[in-house]
This record gives C-alpha cells, structure tokens and sequence, in this order.
C-alpha cells in the first residue's frame, strides 16, 4: 500500500480514478469475505490471525479506494491510521500467541482458557488489541472504523462507494466476530485436551506485549501532530480512552480473581 501510495503521488492516474478505485474495492472485498470464512475454519492461532491480516489488508485497499475517489487530506490520514491500526493489533496478538505457544506447547486455542491467571500481564495488551478488532470506543479501531463510514456516508453514493461501503460493514461485523472468538482464551479454565499445568512465563516477557496493546490506544494520540486534518476528530474520540482502559482493567481484575467453570 504504501508502494502504491508513492507510485500515485509521482504518476498523474486521475483520469483512472474511477476504474482504479474499483479494482481495489473488488479485491479489497474478496479480501475480507476469504480472510473471514477461513479465520472462522481455524483453530491454530498464528493461522487465525494470518488469515485475519488477509482480511485487514482487504480493508485497507478499500480505504486506498476511497482516497482515490476523494484525494483529500483527510482521506489520507485515515489511510495512515488505518494501517497503523493494523500493526498495532496484529503484532500485539502474533506476539501473544507466541507466548501462548510457550507456555501451553500449542498454538491451537480452541481448547485454551484462563490465559489472564496464566499470562496477566500481556493478557491485559492483549484484551486492548481483541477490543480494536471489536472496535470499542476509546481504541485506534473505533477511530478508524468510525471515520471510514464517515467519509463514505458524507458524499453521493455512486456504485464504487456503494461496494465500499458494504466491504466496511462487513469487515466491521466479521472482526468483531474474530474478536468474541479469541477473547475466549482469556476467561474460564482449560478444556480437557490440556490438563496439564501451563508453564509459567516470566513477567519480564510478558511486559512487551502489554506495551505493545497499550499501543491501541496511545496510537491515535501520538499521531495527531501528524495527522492535522483529523486532529480534532481523533483527540474527541481519544477522549474515552481512560473509560477503556479502566474497563480493561476491571474485566482482567474480574477474570483472574474467579475461580472459573470447567469445560
């Protein structure tokens, strides 16, 4: 994206607007209904996330769509924190799974609960990383997503803008989906196929992983000097970002304090 990105800002293809707007709102469509139906097939969770990249990146080409058909700076920030949304969830939850891999010796999670009493500190990153996926207010993924239905609803509607629109509705309901699925991980206790204890995971691994979901909160705010056309927008919807953190805090502190239900 950002190849493309350079290519448009050397090479005049205005005149293509339309017609490239549309090949990547295809794409980007295709993009997220595969990345979906295969994330809602898997059970190990590099493979989940791999195939929830392929759908992110679906969405992005369709925010590239847009800024093709509205060139403007505000479009091209959103360009910018949608991709930053991106890295900022994904290298959070691979680097999670990796210590998930860890500790319990797999990457299948179908049948993993009570990470939080397992890995309480970079369960709590991870909860903020799940709930930009959901797009919970006071995150970068409410920002993002609530902006990219802005911009599309604020102008006519035309075909291209029309498939973009339904590509976002879409991505909006299927990560939401992926985010109920792999909070799961973090409540109750283990199913059967783990019966054994799980290794314990030193907090100085852990912290890495709380710093990077912290990210999907500080992001937005980091980038408003950069981000001047959305400064405003972005510093508003900032504004809740306590409220989120405390109710992470309260939902780790709720989780790792039960005793938890077997499966």
């Amino acid at each position: 994206f950002y190849g493309l990105y350079r290519v448009l800002k050397l090479v005049d293809l205005s005149s293509y607007s339309m017609e490239l707007a549309m090949v990547l709102a295809i794409l980007g469509f295709i993009s997220v209904i595969y990345g979906w139906i295969q994330v809602s097939a898997q059970r190990d969770g590099k493979k989940i996330l791999a195939y929830a990249t392929i759908a992110t990146n679906g969405y992005i080409s369709m925010v590239f769509a847009l800024y093709i058909l509205n060139p403007s700076n505000g479009m091209e920030n959103l360009l910018g924190l949608s991709i930053l949304m991106h890295a900022a969830y994904k290298v959070t939850l691979f680097s999670e799974i990796g210590l998930v891999e860890a500790s319990y010796g797999t990457r299948y999670i179908h049948g993993i609960r009570g990470l939080s009493k397992t890995l309480p500190l970079s369960s709590i990153g991870g909860l903020l990383a799940v709930l930009t996926l959901m797009g919970a207010p006071g995150t970068i993924g409410f920002t993002v997503k609530a902006l990219s239905v802005y911009y599309i609803i604020s102008r006519a509607l035309d075909p291209a803008r029309l498939l973009i629109l339904a590509g976002f509705i879409t991505y909006i309901a299927v990560s939401a989906y992926l985010a109920v699925k792999y909070m799961t991980i973090y409540f109750s206790t283990p199913h059967s196929p783990f019966p054994e204890k799980p290794r314990e995971i030193p907090r100085a691994t852990q912290i890495p992983v709380l710093v990077l979901g912290l990210s999907n909160v500080y992001l937005p705010i980091v980038s408003i000097p950069l981000l001047k056309e959305l400064a405003d927008v972005i510093l508003l919807f900032s504004m809740v970002s306590p409220l989120m953190l405390l109710a992470t805090a309260l939902m780790y502190l709720t989780v790792t304090g039960e005793r938890g239900v077997k499966h």
